[in-house]
């Protein structure tokens, strides 16, 4: 009986920190394997979202492909007949001997040029569609002799950040010498456009022509309205447009950020 209290009591201390040694190494064996799987774990999360964003980046790199081509095939489906019928004026100006046939041929080579031009973003400097459309009107009053009754109230723009997509402020002025009538000194044609604190407006009123329109007058205001949904926000510009037997008025408001 002496011997097993002695074994005993030598025995215990051992037996107990044995166990405490194989519960330690136990919970550090568990707390290994439990770091491992939350290193893998969260290595899992970050490959499933490093593929989420490369998805994304790549759809997002898409859809800007897709509105590039969308917005050049727009930009390319401009009415060829202003080009054909300033050509056909000009050479019978050039075989009249007009000496104003020089200066409306470079005006229509500038109008040509920023016509085919586009940048990475799909837009151009607002000022440079402003001057633009400036050339345009010009023309075509030389085309007409100067005998048309328009009212254009266009704000200078000069420089500046603001950018717009190239040709949209230039389809709904273009719709004015299409479909209008401004040879009626009683109801002259406007346009206004004005541009201030990334609010650019545009303002533009005709009497309609009597001449019936062909089945396709709207297309150009059509892919001007599809161009304005793709690059701006509904909340980022309001066009109101007021088709009357006798006139067309049409009002534009975009708001610009840079």
């Amino acid at each position: 009986m002496r011997d097993f209290q002695v074994f005993t009591s030598i025995k215990t201390p051992v037996l107990i920190m044995s166990v405490s040694r194989g519960v330690y190494f136990l919970g550090l064996s568990i707390a290994y394997w439990a770091v491992l799987r939350t290193i893998k774990a969260v290595k899992t999360s970050q490959n499933a979202q490093l593929n989420q964003l490369r998805s994304l980046r790549e759809n997002e790199r898409l859809e800007k492909d897709i509105l590039k081509l969308n917005n050049s095939y727009l930009q390319a489906r401009i009415n060829p007949h202003f080009l054909f019928n300033t050509l056909n004026f000009i050479f019978n100006q050039v075989e009249e001997g007009d000496p104003d046939a020089s200066k409306n041929i470079h005006l229509l080579s500038d109008i040509m040029r920023y016509s085919l031009s586009i940048e990475e973003d799909g837009k151009v400097p607002l000022y440079q569609e402003i001057d633009h459309i400036k050339r345009y009107i010009k023309l075509n009053k030389s085309r007409f002799d100067n005998r048309l009754y328009l009212e254009d109230q266009i704000t200078e723009i000069s420089g500046g950040d603001a950018r717009i997509p190239p040709l949209l402020l230039l389809t709904f002025v273009e719709n004015v010498f299409k479909h209008g009538d401004m040879t009626d000194v009683a109801s002259p044609g406007i346009i206004s456009i004005s541009y201030k604190d990334g609010k650019l407006l545009l303002y533009t009123k005709n009497k309609k022509k009597k001449s019936r329109m062909n089945h396709g007058e709207h297309v150009g205001i059509i892919n001007a309205i599809t161009r304005l949904k793709n690059y701006y926000t509904k909340d980022d510009f309001d066009l109101e447009m007021k088709d009357e037997e006798a006139e067309f008025i049409l009002n534009l408001k975009i708001q610009i950020w840079n």
